[in-house]
This record gives C-alpha cells, sequence and structure tokens, in this order.
C-alpha cells in the first residue's frame, strides 16, 4: 500500500503525535506529585499521633484518607483520558504498570495484616519497581532514580521499628514521587520532553 503524504506532512502528522503524546504525560506528574504528598502528609501525621498524642492506637484510621484522594485521582485520570487525542503504546504500558502496582498494594496489605508485620518495606519495593519501570517506559532518568531511591529506602527501613518506618516512609515518597515528579512538571511546562 502506497501512502500519499508527503515529506511535510509525515513531519506534520509526526510533530502532532509527539505533541500528543506530550499531552498525555502530564498525567504522569500530576499524580505522582498528588500521591506524593499525600502519602507523605499521613505518614507524617500517623507518626505524629503515635509519639506525640493519645491517639496512636487509632493512627492507622489517617490511611482511610486515601480513599477519597483516590476515587479524586481515579476521576481525574478517567476525564483526563478522555481528552487524549493519541493513546500511544507507550500509554498503556505505562498505565497497566500502575493497575500492577495497586493490584501488588492491595495483596501486600492484606498479607501484612494478616501476618502483622511492617509492610513499609514491602510498599517501598513495589514503589520502586512501579516508579523505576515507569521512568524507564517514558525515558525519564529522575524517575529511574526514583525508583532506584525507594528500593534503598526499603532496606532502611527493614531494619527499623514500625513507627519510624512511617518517617522513611515519608522521606522515601519526596525522594522517589515528589523531586522526580516536580522536576517531570518542570521539563513537561517547557516542551522539552
Amino acid at each position: 500500500m502506497e501512502s500519499n503524504l508527503t515529506e511535510k506532512d509525515s513531519l506534520k502528522l509526526i510533530t502532532e503525535m509527539i505533541k500528543a503524546a506530550k499531552g498525555n504525560a502530564n498525567q504522569s506528574f500530576f499524580h505522582i506529585i498528588l500521591w506524593g504528598w499525600v502519602i507523605s502528609i499521613i505518614s507524617i501525621a500517623q507518626f505524629i499521633m503515635i509519639r506525640y498524642t493519645e491517639l496512636g492506637h487509632i493512627s492507622s484510621s489517617v490511611w482511610l484518607l486515601t480513599i477519597p484522594f483516590g476515587i479524586f485521582s481515579f476521576v481525574y485520570g478517567y476525564r483526563e483520558g478522555k481528552k487524549e487525542k493519541v493513546r500511544t503504546f507507550i500509554d498503556s504500558i505505562y498505565a497497566w504498570i500502575w493497575v500492577a502496582f495497586i493490584i501488588s498494594l492491595i495483596l501486600v496489605l492484606v498479607i501484612s495484616f494478616r501476618n502483622v508485620m511492617s509492610i513499609t518495606p514491602l510498599v517501598l519495593v513495589i514503589a520502586g519497581f512501579a516508579t523505576f519501570l515507569s521512568g524507564q517506559v517514558i525515558k525519564f532518568k529522575p524517575l529511574i532514580w526514583g525508583g532506584i531511591a525507594f528500593w534503598a529506602w526499603s532496606l532502611v527501613a527493614f531494619g527499623l521499628q514500625n513507627e519510624l518506618n512511617l518517617i522513611i516512609n515519608a522521606v522515601a515518597i519526596v525522594t522517589g514521587y515528589l523531586i522526580p515528579g516536580y522536576m517531570l512538571k518542570n521539563k513537561l511546562s517547557k516542551h522539552a520532553i
């Protein structure tokens, strides 16, 4: 089958597809930054509740705040996904990485609660996996390094008490999500990706 596109038309089509793919990447930094703030703030709040208040026995209930943020994140992602003009193979892979992360996270939560163990090291390992792969897929080195940071922090968390793991979790989120997320946002705003 022969193409009737001129060189100029081909270049224009490729440029438009790249612009559309850049627009799709905006969701990436939004979710990374949103969840970076939510998880780090909740981790610190639970630590403060355990260490400095009489609410330590109900401190884990602060994690219920992730439910409305999860709903908001899903609705935002769904609406933004509807606006996408082009859905690339990379977009699909990226999305499935995070679906796999959520499934793994739920399984880790169920397994660790049943076995009464610290979940922080395990969650940081799977967050590192998803972040590292995401960085590879979108070819963004700060996310790759963010994934590696999660893995390193998981080793630190493994040897600490449960409540100190909350501080490690917050620091890991800052280094693994927030710093790379803001760097991605900055890069996209300059149209350099």
